[in-house]
């Protein structure tokens, strides 16, 4: 737990990850984890500010911003939450790993974690909390979906027009060649234009609705002059199996068996 507590310490330290100090004397040994507006984003979006307010301004004190999580099989549920002065780390579960079916975090950890934040504040009363100030990296705008930028209006690529906090994102544009007929074609053929089209990394094309990957944004591909290389196909990820993982079989049984699955390819 201490470990995961170290890792939200970023939200609140501008973006770094500090290790937990037992004692006053220890020294702080920190290192980077996300820029300072990126920790800024993420601390809103957990306390239940994601979007701006509608006139553009933020309160100074950050609410409670907390996450959940429970592990396979019901053995572990967490909460950790940030307030404006203190990280909170809370596990329910058996020392044993025994499964307690139907446990979550939400259900038996964020009630925890929700009274000792409210002993916390009750002692805190009447001390100034420290403020959380937009760092100058982070701004409001009008941004497309799915590509995270400011685009014009009627541009292809604005799948969506959300208000947002904007900082530096994450998308690709994937750069096709196109013919007269609006078909996909090899980069030496004639008349083809150069076309660039925002799109999400391939690998979180499996959350995205059947309409926003790339076999439907792209268009289709010219049987007569196809690219060499398409680049829409998903990698391929085997999964059942970790890499570095020791397996032997149980005792009296030599066959091992290892059901594995492939996605993607």
């Amino acid at each position: 737990m201490d470990e995961v507590v170290a890792a939200y310490s970023a939200f609140a330290r501008h973006g770094n990850a500090g290790q937990l100090r037992w004692l006053p004397e220890q020294p702080l040994q920190q290192r980077p984890l996300m820029s300072p507006g990126a920790a800024w984003i993420i601390r809103r979006i957990l306390a239940g500010e994601a979007q701006p307010a509608a006139n553009g301004s933020e309160p100074a004190v950050v609410p409670l911003a907390w996450k959940t999580g429970t592990s396979y099989g019901y053995r572990d549920a967490w909460a950790v939450g940030v307030n404006p002065r203190y990280l909170i780390g809370v596990w329910v579960g058996r020392p044993d790993a025994t499964p307690v079916a139907g446990q979550s975090g939400v259900a038996l950890a964020v009630p925890v974690m929700n009274q000792v934040n409210s002993i916390l504040i009750s002692r805190l009363a009447g001390r100034e909390w420290p403020a959380d100030p937009r760092p100058a990296s982070v701004t409001v705008a009008a941004i497309c979906w799915s590509g995270g930028q400011p685009l014009p209006v009627g541009d292809q690529n604005c799948r969506q027009r959300r208000q947002s906090w904007v900082c530096s994102t994450t998308r690709c544009r994937p750069r096709y060649w196109q013919n007269d007929r609006g078909l996909r074609v090899a980069a030496d053929c004639p008349q083809a234009c150069s076309r660039e089209r925002l799109m999400w990394p391939l690998p979180l094309e499996a959350w995205l609705p059947p309409q926003e990957r790339r076999t439907q944004r792209l268009p289709p591909i010219d049987p007569h002059y196809p690219p060499l290389e398409q680049g829409s196909s998903a990698p391929l990820i085997v999964t059942g199996v970790i890499d570095g993982q020791r397996m032997q079989p149980l005792p009296g049984n030599p066959v091992l068996e290892l059901p594995v699955a492939v996605q993607g390819g």
